[in-house]
């Protein structure tokens, strides 16, 4: 009796690691990221940056999951707080495939100058996210100051001789450095009959 125990136990772990091993190795894994381009780029604040991820299935005969990214600003290689920018998806690649995807992301107009990194990370759920090694280093300048005006144009139709009537327009800077003094004036066939005031 004390012979066939551990021969009995022996034969029960063999049968259920036969079992176990079809089920594991049919879980498909995700692709190997094999390059980022650009690895380095100069951006403007506002500007949207176009990069292309390269990623290869390793597998000689099983097909790739996909793979979900979300892209982070981040000071350092650290997700801890960084701010999200977009996600995007790998599809699934056949064996030994190697495919580029083209995926894009807006700068903020809020982002900072300084050196910054845009973070390929993987969401894992109930985890925190897990960053590749590849990402790209960003030197973030800010955008020159640009203004607009709104509206355009107002229509003030038939006005009585002194009589005034206020319309106001709104200029923004929409760039991201300061404009410097504002000139404006009134001109056109009719100029002088109208008038503006300082804010």
């Amino acid at each position: 009796m004390r012979l066939r125990e551990p021969l009995f136990i022996s034969c029960a772990m063999l049968l259920a690691a036969a079992v176990a091993s079809p089920v594991e190795a049919a879980t498909p894994k995700a692709p190997t990221i094999v390059s980022v381009n650009p690895s380095k780029a100069t951006v403007l604040t506002g500007s949207t940056l176009k990069f292309k991820i390269t990623a290869e299935n390793e597998s000689k005969s099983k097909a790739s999951a996909a793979h979900d990214l979300v892209f982070l600003l981040s000071k350092s290689k650290s997700a801890s707080g960084a701010k999200e920018l977009g996600a995007g998806t790998i599809p699934s690649l056949s064996p030994k495939k190697r495919k580029a995807y083209s995926f894009e992301v807006q700068i903020p107009v809020t982002a900072k100058a300084g050196d910054l990194r845009l973070l390929l990370c993987h969401p894992r759920p109930g985890k925190s996210l897990l960053c590749h090694s590849d990402n790209i280093k960003l030197k973030v300048k800010l955008a020159p100051a640009e203004l607009t005006i709104s509206p355009t144009s107002h229509d003030y139709g038939d006005v009585a001789t002194n009589v005034g009537e206020l319309k106001r327009f709104t200029i923004r800077n929409v760039g991201g450095q300061p404009s410097g003094a504002v000139a404006y004036e009134i001109v056109g066939p009719q100029a002088s009959q109208f008038s503006y005031l300082r804010p």
